[in-house]
C-alpha cells in the first residue's frame, strides 16, 4: 500500500500534527487548510488511524496549482530543501509523468487546475485516508463559514502566504476555535514576513515549532464569538 511517504510535498510538521492527535478526546474536528497532493494529509490520517481515536479530518483546498507547475517546483527543488522535506535526493526521469498517469489523470491535463485535485484524491484514496479525511475543494475562507463558532478542536493553515490571505484565513478560523483548542500554520520564517505579520496581528504571539505557528486558544476574550450562527 501507497505511504504519505510516496506523496511529494513540503511537509516538515510533523511534531505538531503528533501533538494535535495526542491531545485530541474522540470526537475532535482538525480542519487543514493547504492540501496540495495530500501528503501532510495522509501522514495525518495515518497517525490518527494508529491513535485509534475517532478524529474527522476536512482537507480544505482551492487546488488551483497546475500539476505543470507543482512538478516544476519539485525538480527545481534544491538538495537542502528536499532533506528538510524529507524528500529524495532525486527523481528518476520521467517520474513525474509516470505519477501523473498512475493516478488516471489523461494526457495534457496536467496543465488543468483538477489535475492536483484528481491527483490529491488517488493519494488519499491509496493512502486509506478518505476514511477518515474528507476531501474538500474550496477556498479556506469559504469554507470557514460552513462552521459553527467554537466547533473545531485544532486548525493548521498552509495555503498561499501573503500578508492579506493568511491574515484572512486567521480571521477566517479564529472563532471557530474552541477554548482550549489550537489553530497553527507552517511557514512561520523570515522567508514569509506575510505569515509573520499576519499572526502577530491576529494572534498577538504564538509558540514557534520548527518552521510553524502554535496558539492555543485558551482564554475566551482572545477572540469572542460572536452570536451564535443561525442555520
Amino acid at each position: 500500500m501507497m505511504t504519505w511517504k510516496d506523496i511529494p510535498g513540503h511537509f516538515d510538521f510533523h511534531e505538531v500534527y503528533d501533538r494535535a492527535v495526542s491531545e485530541a478526546q474522540d470526537g475532535a474536528i482538525f480542519a487543514e487548510v493547504g492540501v496540495l497532493l495530500g501528503r501532510s494529509t495522509a501522514y495525518l490520517c495515518e497517525i490518527i488511524r494508529k491513535s485509534g481515536k475517532k478524529i474527522q479530518v476536512d482537507a480544505i483546498d482551492s487546488f488551483e496549482d497546475t500539476f505543470a507547475c507543482l512538478s516544476q517546483r519539485f525538480e527545481g527543488m534544491s538538495n537542502e530543501r528536499r532533506k528538510d522535506y524529507d524528500l529524495p535526493d532525486h527523481w528518476p526521469q520521467g517520474h513525474f509523468r509516470d505519477l501523473f498517469r498512475s493516478c488516471g489523470c489523461v494526457e495534457g491535463s496536467e496543465f488543468s487546475p483538477s489535475s492536483t485535485f484528481t491527483m490529491a484524491k488517488h493519494f488519499l484514496l491509496n493512502t486509506n485516508s478518505l476514511g477518515i479525511a474528507n476531501l474538500v475543494k474550496s477556498k479556506g475562507q469559504t469554507f470557514a463559514k460552513t462552521y459553527l463558532d467554537r466547533s473545531l478542536n485544532f486548525v493548521f493553515i498552509d495555503a498561499a502566504h501573503s500578508l492579506e490571505d493568511t491574515e484572512t484565513m486567521l480571521r477566517a478560523y479564529v472563532s471557530k476555535i474552541k477554548v482550549g483548542g489550537v489553530i497553527a500554520g507552517h511557514d512561520f520564517t523570515d522567508e514569509f514576513p506575510g505569515v509573520v505579520e499576519a499572526v502577530r496581528r491576529v494572534l498577538g504571539d504564538a509558540h514557534r515549532v520548527g518552521n510553524s505557528f502554535v496558539k492555543q486558544i485558551d482564554e475566551a476574550e482572545l477572540c469572542p464569538a460572536p452570536p451564535k450562527n443561525i442555520l
